[in-house]
């Protein structure tokens, strides 16, 4: 039987961010007794202009292609941690997504962003692909949602494409990021502390080099006892060991891109992550947790740049960087400390 621990997360904590609305809107259905809450916005096709998973990342499972993200969702009851015992582990394997620069101002300084409000329930999936996950034995509560209720400080549904960086499409496309389909539990600690700064300097490599991508994802450990959140009837949701989170950008014609890949652990050992308005950056050193896309592809059975000639793909997935991408404090429109 799955192994449960203390069930605790709420929503992700992200700094002030720009809008168009004032609130994501949700709609409620009542569905076998039980109140779903299902996004108003169109949630299939990358927003125009957007190549999300350009590289092309292998294999995928269940896909969903939104405006700000492409996912690939645990599409069943497979070993997942080689152990010998079927796991659905109610999340994305991985989600992919790209950053274009953000709007400047008539000065050519990137824009602040403004306060904003997200919606105050995740939105759930109507659809039948998530059957697997809603008729496990002794499931009674069928949905996401459950699994995740209680108090944040010990894990958060811990975002993958950041509502942030989906706020430069647009509000809508934003609200569609708070969504089961890009969420994993991740450590209250993780959530808020390096991965938070992590994603805020992404934000910045992309207002400098125009696009950036992203595809991250959870890990877990080979033959290592699966822990879960949800109580008795709620679906079990894993949770990871490590996430890993790989950054790319194009270099001038002819060169392969650019490659930044971080494997972090989900543990609560790391400082909070606090907004400020200096144009100071760098509160985390993220160099330890510098890997090649090669550790990553071994931890997670996924493989990437398979748009690549084979050549130049071997070279990529087998170099690993050695310090982050220098960002000048002008390119940066949010940072924080810890």
């Amino acid at each position: 039987m799955h192994k449960t621990i203390v069930m605790v997360a709420v929503l992700g904590v992200f700094a002030s961010q720009p809008a168009q609305a004032d609130k994501c809107g949700t709609n409620k259905v009542r569905i076998d007794g039980l109140t779903h809450y299902h996004s108003p916005y169109e949630i299939t096709g990358a927003a125009a202009g957007y190549d999300h998973d350009k590289f092309v990342t292998k294999p995928t499972e269940i896909v969903r292609t939104f405006a700000a993200f492409k996912t690939s969702f645990d599409a069943g009851a497979d070993d997942d941690n080689c152990d010998g015992t079927p796991d659905a582990l109610a999340q994305p394997t991985f989600v992919a997504y790209e950053i274009k620069a953000y709007r400047k101002d008539s000065n050519g300084n990137f824009k602040k962003p403004k306060t904003w409000k997200r919606a105050d329930k995740w939105y759930t999936e109507a659809s039948d692909d998530l059957d697997f996950v809603r008729e496990a034995d002794g499931v009674r509560k069928p949905r996401l949602d459950d699994s995740y209720s209680g108090v944040g400080t010990t894990w958060n549904r811990g975002h993958l494409a950041m509502k942030l960086h989906a706020e430069r499409i647009s509000n809508e496309a934003a609200c569609n990021t708070h969504f089961f389909w890009n969420a994993f539990p991740q450590a209250a600690r993780m959530n808020q502390g390096p991965w938070l700064d992590l994603e805020y300097w992404t934000g910045a490599a992309a207002n400098k080099f125009d696009s950036v991508w992203i595809v991250t994802g959870p890990i877990f450990a080979k033959d290592q006892e699966l822990q879960w959140i949800g109580d008795d009837g709620e679906i079990p949701v894993a949770i990871p060991q490590e996430a890993f989170k790989i950054v790319i950008r194009k270099q001038d014609e002819g060169q392969p891109p650019a490659v930044l890949a971080f494997i972090y652990p989900n543990t609560a050992d790391f400082k909070k992550c606090a907004t400020t308005s200096t144009r100071e950056f760098g509160a985390y050193d993220h160099t330890p947790y510098l890997k090649t896309v090669a550790e990553i592809e071994e931890k997670t059975g996924l493989t990437f740049f398979n748009a690549l000639d084979s050549e130049i793909r071997n070279s990529v997935v087998s170099a690993k960087a050695e310090k982050l991408w220098d960002i000048e404090p002008k390119f940066i429109a949010i940072n924080c400390k810890p």
